[in-house]
């Protein structure tokens, strides 16, 4: 293997051992009081927003395009054909994905939490 590969991997497993062993310390020595569930509601409510927001973004911006008559819409049913002419009218979209993605297991750790 190349040595500087090695490099990296070994500079990334230290990194995330070190995280984790952070992590662990936090959660084993932390307050052992309970966490007043109402706090919860407020970061939760406020990525939901976020998430609506942009989706009300790719939902005008791709709309816009049809309407323009850059792209058909035969290009949103099976997304073939057609290249979208600008990169901002696809943007929203991959955001709106990784918004569905990622936070998935914050949605998970609230959830628990609340339980």
């Amino acid at each position: 293997m190349n040595s500087s590969l090695v490099r990296s991997y070994v500079v990334l497993t230290t990194l995330l051992s070190a995280y984790f062993i952070a992590l662990w310390f936090v959660v084993t020595q932390g307050p052992s009081a309970s966490i007043d569930p109402a706090a919860l509601v407020r970061p939760v409510i406020a990525l939901v927003a976020l998430t609506a927001v942009v989706w009300v973004l790719m939902f005008i911006f791709r709309n816009l395009t049809v309407i323009r008559g850059r792209v058909s819409v035969d290009y949103y049913k099976a997304f073939r054909g057609a290249e979208v002419p600008d990169d901002w009218v696809e943007r929203p979209a991959r955001t709106f994905m990784n918004l569905l993605e990622a936070p998935v297991l914050f949605y998970v750790v609230c959830v628990l939490m609340l339980v």
